[in-house]
């Protein structure tokens, strides 16, 4: 699923390119070859930075174990 929502997030993102308003078989495949809305967009963009949020705290987790042991 993450795969996916980062998929239509790098698309969505493309979308006002005139190289990206091509039609390619994976936006094709994706969205059935449509853009996503400026709405559905933003949602995407906003699950991308709390996975990445949430990926940098539990990262830094053990290092800031051995921090507090020292």
């Amino acid at each position: 699923m993450r795969n996916l929502a980062v998929a239509l997030l790098t698309l969505s993102l493309i979308g006002g390119s005139a190289l990206a308003q091509q039609s390619s078989p994976l936006v094709e495949q994706i969205n059935n070859g449509n853009w996503l809305s400026d709405e559905e967009n933003q949602e995407m963009l906003d699950e991308l930075y709390y996975t990445r949020a949430v990926h940098a705290y539990m990262s830094m987790l053990p290092a800031l174990n051995v921090i507090e042991i020292g």
